[in-house]
C-alpha cells in the first residue's frame, strides 16, 4: 500500500466506526494476498460502499472514478496516491458517446501488473432493495484482461456483498462480506468461440453468485416485512449480529417465493397479517419486542433504574461533550440537509462532510488557543478530552433516546392495554401461521 493509502484507510476505518453503531466483516481471509483481482461488490450508498471495501480489503484497492474529480485539487492528490482510473462519461464528453478503450486498457494495466480493482457492476447506486442487473463491463474487462495474456494471467474475482441493517445512515449498521475467490479458465473456450456471449455468461454468473451474498427482496415492503418477520420468530433472548439476521431474513425469503406458488392462498393471508401488524406498530411507534415484554416484571424496572442511573451520571460529560462539538456536529447536520432527500446522497454527504470537519475544527481551536496565548496546560487537556467526550455523547443520547422508546411502550401497554392485547394476538396468529408454513413439506 501507498503511504496515501494507509493514510485514507486509517481515516476512513475511524470515521466509520464512529458512523455506523456496529459493522461486520464476513470472509477477509479469502483475499487473495497477492496477484490481480477483480472485487465486485453491490451498490447501495454511494461513497460510503467504497469506504467499507477500502477498510474491507488486506490490499490496495483501485477504484475508478469519473474524470471530472480529477479537477478538484485535494481531491485529486487523494485520488491520484490512490491510483485511481479516470472514466470518462458520455456528460463529460459534451454529450457524444465516449470512448471506453482507454479505460478498459489501464484495468487491463492495473490486472496485468497483479493489481486489485474494486467495481460496482450495477453501474451506480440505487435504493431497490433487489440486486439491480449487472452491466457488462467488468465481466468485459476480466475475460479482456485474461484473452491478453493466453488465460494465464491467474486473474480471480471476487464478489463482496454490503448490507445495511435497519439504516443506510447514521448510526445504522454494516455487514460486509467476502465470498471466494474464482478464476476464468472456464471461460476460455467460450470467449475463444464467441466473446460476447461469454461475456455475457459471466455476467450472469456474477450476478447469480452476489445474489446469494445480499437481500435481494423484490419491494421495499417485502425487505421490511421480511425484517419484521424475522423478530416475530426470533428464539434468541439477546439481539443477534447482522450476518445473522440476514441469513435468517434471506431464509424467510426462499421459503416465501417457494410457498407462493404452493400455497398462494395461506402466503397471501400470512402477507395482509404481517402488513396489518406492521401498520399498527409504525402508527403506534413502537417495535415488535415491546408487543411481547414484561413491563411489571422485576428484571424491566431494575432494566429502567440502572439506566436512569448511567444516564445521570453521566449528564455532566454529555455536557462536555456537546460544548466542544457542537459545532461540527450542526455542521454535518446542515449539509445532510442540504444533501435532499435521497438516502444515498445524505449517507455519503454526513460521513465525507464529518471527516474533513472534526479534525478542521479541533486544528481551528488549537490554533486560536495558541495564538491568543491560553496555557497550554489549560487547551490540551481540553482537546485531548473532544473526541472522547464526543463519542460518549453519542453513546448517552442512543442510550435516552433507548430510554425513551421503551417508556412511550410502557405508557401504550398502561394506557392502551386493548390495542396492546390485540397486537399480542396478531403477533401469536403470525407466529402459529409460520410455524405451520415452516412444518410444511417445500
Amino acid at each position: 500500500m501507498t503511504l496515501i493509502y494507509r493514510f485514507v484507510w486509517w481515516v476512513l476505518r475511524a470515521a466509520l466506526r464512529l458512523y455506523y453503531t456496529e459493522i461486520e466483516f464476513s470472509g477477509r481471509s479469502h483475499v487473495p494476498a497477492d496477484g490481480p483481482l477483480l472485487f465486485l461488490a453491490n451498490h447501495h450508498n454511494g461513497m460510503v460502499d467504497p469506504a467499507l471495501l477500502v477498510v474491507a480489503c488486506p490490499r490496495q484497492l483501485r477504484f475508478i472514478a469519473k474524470s471530472t474529480l480529477f479537477k478538484i485539487p485535494v481531491l485529486a492528490f487523494f485520488m491520484r496516491g490512490m491510483k485511481t482510473i479516470p472514466a470518462l462519461r458520455q456528460q463529460d464528453a459534451g454529450g457524444q458517446k465516449q470512448d471506453n478503450s482507454k479505460l478498459y486498457d489501464a484495468v487491463t494495466d492495473a490486472l496485468a501488473a497483479g493489481g486489485a480493482v474494486a467495481l460496482f457492476p450495477e453501474g451506480k447506486s440505487h435504493d431497490d432493495p433487489a440486486l439491480a442487473e449487472f452491466k457488462h463491463g467488468a465481466s468485459k474487462m476480466a475475460l479482456e484482461a485474461e484473452a491478453k495474456a493466453e488465460f494465464k494471467l491467474g486473474l480471480r474475482v471476487q464478489m463482496v456483498g454490503i448490507h445495511y441493517e435497519r439504516t443506510r445512515l447514521y448510526r445504522g449498521k454494516a455487514l460486509v462480506t467476502v465470498g471466494a475467490p474464482m478464476t476464468l479458465e472456464s471461460f476460455r473456450d467460450a470467449y475463444a468461440a464467441d466473446p460476447r456471449a461469454a461475456v455475457e455468461a459471466l455476467t450472469k454468473a456474477l450476478h447469480e453468485r452476489l445474489s446469494k451474498m445480499v437481500l435481494d427482496a423484490d419491494t421495499v415492503e417485502l425487505a421490511r416485512l421480511a425484517d419484521l418477520a424475522e423478530r416475530v420468530t426470533r428464539d434468541e433472548e439477546s439481539e443477534p449480529g447482522v450476518k445473522t439476521k440476514l441469513r435468517r431474513k434471506k431464509l424467510l425469503l426462499e421459503r416465501y417465493e417457494q410457498l407462493k406458488e404452493t400455497r398462494p392462498d395461506e402466503m397471501d393471508e400470512l402477507h395482509h397479517l404481517l402488513r396489518r401488524y406492521d401498520q399498527v406498530l409504525r402508527t403506534l411507534h413502537v417495535r415488535d419486542d415491546h408487543v411481547d415484554a414484561d413491563y411489571r416484571s422485576g428484571a424491566a424496572v431494575a432494566w429502567a433504574l440502572k439506566n436512569t442511573l448511567l444516564l445521570a451520571l453521566g449528564a455532566p460529560f454529555l455536557a462536555v461533550g456537546v460544548l466542544l462539538n457542537a459545532v461540527p456536529y450542526w455542521l454535518v447536520r446542515f449539509c445532510v440537509l442540504l444533501a435532499g432527500s435521497h438516502i444515498d446522497v445524505r449517507a455519503s454527504s454526513g460521513l465525507l462532510v464529518a471527516i474533513v470537519a472534526f479534525p478542521a475544527w479541533y486544528a481551528l481551536l488549537a490554533w486560536l488557543a495558541w495564538r491568543y496565548a491560553v496555557d497550554w496546560r489549560i487547551w490540551t487537556p481540553v482537546l485531548a478530552t473532544g473526541p472522547v467526550t464526543g463519542t460518549f455523547a453519542i453513546r448517552w443520547l442512543e442510550r435516552w433516546r433507548k430510554m425513551a422508546k421503551e417508556t412511550w411502550a410502557v405508557w401504550i401497554a398502561w394506557r392502551l392495554p386493548a390495542v396492546r392485547l390485540r397486537l399480542k394476538e396478531m403477533r401469536a396468529e403470525i407466529v402459529e401461521r409460520m410455524g405451520a408454513l415452516a412444518d410444511s413439506s417445500p
